[in-house]
């Protein structure tokens, strides 16, 4: 399970650096290109898997605010 979720890390650090370069190659149609695939992939997305899912399941292995003070002293 961790050698998928790392080779899924690396493909999404991938797939950030090849939309960075194009975003650098200063075409206006290739950033808007990218920037209308992020909309949509978000507004597809966010419909299967909606904020709240993901914050409530972090927050159930988050630290309290009294275990993050004694971790800072």
């Amino acid at each position: 399970m961790h050698i998928l979720q790392t080779f899924l890390h690396v493909l999404q650090v991938f797939v950030g650096y090849v939309l960075m370069l194009i975003v650098m190659t200063y075409n206006a149609w290739l950033g808007a290109a990218v920037l209308a695939g992020a909309g949509v992939g978000y507004l597809a997305f966010s419909a299967l898997f909606p904020d709240n899912l993901r914050l409530k399941r972090s927050n159930e292995n988050a630290l309290g605010l009294e275990e993050l003070q004694v971790l800072s002293n």
